[in-house]
This record gives C-alpha cells, sequence and structure tokens, in this order.
C-alpha cells in the first residue's frame, strides 16, 4: 500500500479495519451458524473475506477499502 502511495498511517487504519471486521463477522457467523447452516455461513464468511482482501490488493480507493473491511 505504501508503494501505492498511502500514508503508514491510512495503510493501518485499513489493515485494522479489515481484521476488525473479519473478527466481528467471525462472531456473528458463529452466533448464526447453528440457525442457518455452518456449511453455508462459513462459505459465506469466506469468499467475503475473499472479496475484501481482492478489493485491498487491487489498489481500490480508501473509501472503498474501508467499506469493504
Amino acid at each position: 500500500m505504501a508503494s501505492r502511495g498511502y500514508s503508514h498511517l491510512r495503510a493501518g487504519v485499513v489493515l485494522t479495519t479489515l481484521i476488525a471486521g473479519t473478527a466481528l463477522a467471525s462472531l456473528l457467523v458463529g452466533a448464526a451458524a447453528d440457525h442457518l447452516g455452518r456449511r453455508r455461513c462459513y462459505g459465506s464468511f469466506f469468499v467475503a473475506v475473499a472479496v475484501a482482501g481482492a478489493v485491498v490488493a487491487a489498489g481500490a480507493p480508501f473509501w472503498l477499502m474501508l467499506l469493504v473491511a
């Protein structure tokens, strides 16, 4: 991210938000998995994490990375 012109602070904010969003989503999936089906919930969760990682890796605008994270 630094090579794309993001400051260390902005890169840290994006990565921190991404980790916090993943942790929150893990808690929500764990709570809903028994009701909705574990395989479906965890499959959706991992697809969402992959999409978020792809957006960050693609170098999307800062606001979009925060939204996805």
